[in-house]
């Protein structure tokens, strides 16, 4: 299977880069069974270390620049090699500036058109104050109606190029903040949690768009409050952080088999037609020919038959063995409605 590319967006602080380093670290010390490196060595070392300031001294990254960040991540489960990501982050910012003023827009644009997979960050600080989010300056703060038209624009792309829609994860990062503020509102934090869930497809109705899967995902990677530029490392809890990714993975894991089965079809249908055809010429003179021909076409319909039965078999190997990693109390979407998991931190 090919690199599944992946693009992360958010406002600005929204936490994506924190995210980032959390989650890396976490995978590369290893989750279970799973585990991650970076086939960039460099970039690699950068997110280690920028997790280990935030970990030990509590230094809080700094905002992505106008320079997008790209990684190779390699994701792994025991031995084996499960996928590998092509994961680009991109600064908040770029959410809200004009392609004829920041380099970075356009390239976001078509990143989005080729992304196999959108993971769209929204600040569960700001969700706490709102959970409904129907204030009009909380969706501007989120920038989820600008997400919605990229995602839009995106999804309309490769429908037109026929090619399979992309998975959304949306990240409520902090949600530490929205636990914090259902208690002390006397709110079951549970219950809170499944309101946010929901509103967030309201915030969002490009996700109730026809043939879209989407994981809305809280994750948190402490007990920090409303603590910036420095938090207290002793606070330091992560909760989720692997679950977009595996959930990412095994999407493009389904697609891949959807594809399978129809190119089978498709090469069962061209062997069996010309296979008939080789059955009429047998009781045809001077038709060596075309039958050398139809032969060599069997041939090799088969020998893609046999490499597409293969990659059908890998795809149902991998997406078993990722959907029981999937936490179940990780809601899923498909069309804007509950598909999976429950509700709930």
């Amino acid at each position: 299977m090919n690199p599944i590319t992946v693009t992360m967006i958010g406002a600005p602080g929204s936490g994506k880069t924190t995210y980032l380093y959390a989650m890396f670290t976490e995978l590369a010390r290893g989750v279970d069974a799973y585990g991650i490196y970076d086939r960039d060595r460099d970039s690699e070392l950068e997110l280690l270390e920028g997790w280990r300031a935030l970990a030990e001294e509590g230094e809080v990254p700094e905002a992505t620049d106008e320079n997008p960040r790209f990684h190779e991540f390699v994701v792994q489960h025991g031995e084996y090699t499960a996928a590998v990501l092509s994961w680009s982050d991109f600064r908040g910012g770029a959410l809200f500036s004009r392609s004829d003023q920041h380099s970075d827009v356009v390239r976001l644009q078509e990143r989005l058109l080729a992304s196999d997979s959108i993971h769209l960050v929204l600040d569960g600080a700001k969700l706490a104050s709102d959970p409904s989010g129907s204030s009009p300056r909380l969706r501007a703060e989120l920038g989820v109606e600008r997400m919605s038209t990229f995602v839009r624009s995106a999804v309309e792309a490769r429908v037109q190029q026929r090619l399979p829609l992309p998975s959304v994860v949306v990240l409520i990062t902090k949600a530490d903040r929205i636990v914090n503020a259902a208690n002390d509102e006397g709110v079951p934090h549970e219950q809170r949690m499944g309101e946010v869930v929901e509103a967030v497809i309201d915030l969002l109705p490009v996700l109730r768009r026809s043939g879209l899967t989407t994981m809305v995902c809280p994750v948190q990677v402490g007990w920090f409050g409303a603590a910036q530029g420095r938090v207290d490392p002793t606070r330091v809890d992560t909760q989720r952080l692997h679950q977009p990714i595996l959930f990412t993975v095994r999407h493009r894991y389904v697609v891949e088999r959807y594809q399978q089965q129809a190119a089978l079809a498709e090469l069962d249908a061209a062997i069996s037609s010309d296979k008939a055809e080789l059955a009429a010429l047998d009781n045809r003179l001077l038709a060596g020919r075309r039958r050398r021909e139809l032969r060599d076409a069997v041939d090799d319909a088969e020998r893609r038959r046999s490499a597409a039965t293969h990659a059908g078999d890998t795809a149902d190997y991998w997406t078993s063995i990722l959907t029981t990693s999937i936490d179940g109390d990780v809601p899923i979407f498909h069309q804007g409605r509950r598909v999976d998991g429950g509700g709930g931190v």
